[in-house]
């Protein structure tokens, strides 16, 4: 009898310990994703309040780049999730805005203000960006962990 105890009790804690190990691991990617689109959310609002100049537009890109490209290596290894849909969601916003003549025209500037039709324009590549990042959370709440 000690010994199915011994063995029921240490299946338990074995399984609990396996489950809180992935919990902790899914919520530290889920906690990445949320201050991304936190972080990414405050960025647009700072192009659309005309808060950055040209320079500060591209660096803060470039960072968003980074983050994006390690958080999608990490959560297909992880998660195998196989496609990169916040990396290429962000590449179309990060071409559309590049793009706008407002960062040309504007570089020595020390604010852009794009024109309300650049916004508009913007707008879709931004939400595509917030949707990947809504449904990568979804995905790896459902996925199996590797």
């Amino acid at each position: 009898i000690a010994v199915t105890a011994g063995v029921g009790i240490w299946i338990a804690t074995t399984i609990q310990n396996k489950f809180a190990k992935s919990r902790a691991l899914r919520d530290y990617f889920i906690n990445e994703l949320i201050a991304l689109q936190s972080d990414y959310r405050s960025f647009v609002n700072n192009i659309w309040s005309a808060n950055l100049s040209s320079r500060a537009i591209k660096d803060t890109l470039k960072s968003l780049s980074g983050r994006i490209e390690t958080l999608d290596k990490y959560m297909h290894k992880k998660f195998q999730l196989s496609n990169s849909l916040i990396k290429e969601a962000h590449v179309k916003f990060q071409q559309e805005l590049t793009y706008a003549s407002e960062l040309e025209d504007q570089f020595q500037s020390p604010n852009v203000e794009l024109k309300h039709e650049t916004k508009i324009r913007l707008m879709p590549f931004h939400e595509n960006i917030v949707e990947a990042i809504t449904e990568r959370v979804i995905d790896i709440n459902e996925s199996k962990q590797k």
